[in-house]
C-alpha cells in the first residue's frame, strides 16, 4: 500500500543536488557544526520564522579555498590549480540556461562576482527551482543558482556534509546545499511543508520523506539560503527530512563535483 500525504513542499531540484553531493563527498571527519548568521543557529526552518540576515545587496562576491576529490586516498584535498571563465547558469523558464557572472580560480582560491541577474523571472516560477516555494509579494522578480560552472564539466558547489553511525546498521547523514537567490525587492519565501510515505519498495524497505514548513524573510538583492537534509538509513527503512533556512553552514566548503580530476601536481593536502 502506498500513502502519499499531500505533497506541498517537494523540493525536487534539491533531491537531485543532494544525490550528486552524496556521490562526490566524503563525510568522514567533518563536524556537524551549523551556524546560520543572523538567524536561528539550530539548523532548519522547522516552521519558525527566520527574521534577519545581514543584507548583501545587488553585488555578490564569492571567495574561498576550493577542494577536489582524490580517488587515490578517498578524500578531499586542496585544489591548487587555475580555472578561468567561471560562470553560473541562471534559471530561465524551466531550464538553467542563462550564463552570468565572472570569476576565476587562481592557485585554488575562488573569486567570483555577479551583479543584478541579466534575467529576472516572475515569482511563480520559483517552483521550478524549489517546488511549492511561494514568494510574496507576488510581483517580486527573482533568479537563483546552485553552483558555479568551470572547465571539464566541473561544478564548484558550496555545501557541508557530516555522518555518524554504521552503514547497513544505522547511518545518519546531514547534507547542506547552499543556494543563492536574488529578489528585486524585500520579500518572503515560504512553504507549508508535507510528508510522503511509501511502503511498496520491492526490497521491503519503507521510505518516509518530510519537508519542514518554513517562512524566511529576503532582502532586496542577493540572499544565501541553505537547504538541509537529515537522512537516517536503516536496513528496513529510510527517513529523510528537509529544511530551508537563511545563511550557510559554518563548515561549508567549495568542492568540485562531477569533473575529471586534474593532474596530481594540482592537488595538495
Amino acid at each position: 500500500m502506498k500513502t502519499k500525504i499531500k505533497i506541498l513542499g517537494l523540493i525536487f531540484t534539491v533531491i537531485a543536488m543532494t544525490a550528486f553531493i552524496a556521490a562526490c563527498s566524503n563525510p568522514a571527519g567533518i563536524d556537524d557544526n551549523w551556524y546560520l548568521p543572523g538567524g536561528d543557529g539550530g539548523g532548519g526552518g522547522g516552521g519558525e520564522d527566520v527574521t534577519e540576515t545581514p543584507p548583501i545587496g545587488h553585488n555578490l562576491t564569492l571567495t574561498g579555498q576550493v577542494w577536489y576529490f582524490d580517488m587515490y586516498i578517498d578524500d578531499y584535498v586542496r585544489f591548487m590549480g587555475d580555472r578561468a571563465n567561471l560562470r553560473v547558469n541562471l534559471l530561465q523558464g524551466h531550464n538553467f540556461s542563462v550564463p552570468d557572472g565572472t570569476g576565476t580560480i587562481t592557485g585554488g582560491q575562488l573569486n567570483f562576482n555577479i551583479g543584478i541577474p541579466t534575467v529576472l523571472l516572475p515569482s511563480d516560477e520559483m517552483k521550478t527551482a524549489l517546488q511549492d516555494a511561494v514568494i510574496s509579494p507576488a510581483e517580486t522578480q527573482f533568479n537563483v543558482f546552485f553552483n558555479l560552472i568551470a572547465e571539464r564539466n566541473e561544478m564548484p558547489t558550496l555545501y557541508s556534509v557530516a555522518s555518524s553511525g554504521t552503514p547497513d546498521v544505522e547511518l545518519t547523514e546531514v547534507f547542506g546545499c547552499v543556494i543563492f537567490l536574488y529578489v528585486d525587492q524585500d520579500a518572503t519565501m515560504s512553504s507549508a511543508g508535507s510528508e510522503w510515505f511509501d511502503d511498496t519498495c520491492s526490497y521491503g524497505n519503507t521510505f518516509l520523506v518530510k519537508y519542514e514548513p518554513y517562512t524566511i524573510n529576503l532582502h532586496e538583492g542577493w540572499n544565501i539560503i541553505t537547504v538541509r537534509e537529515d537522512r537516517v538509513t536503516r536496513p528496513a527503512n529510510y527517513i529523510s527530512t528537509y529544511s530551508v533556512s537563511l545563511g550557510s553552514p559554518a563548515d561549508a566548503e567549495w568542492r568540485m563535483c562531477l569533473g575529471v580530476p586534474p593532474p596530481k601536481p594540482f592537488l595538495q593536502m
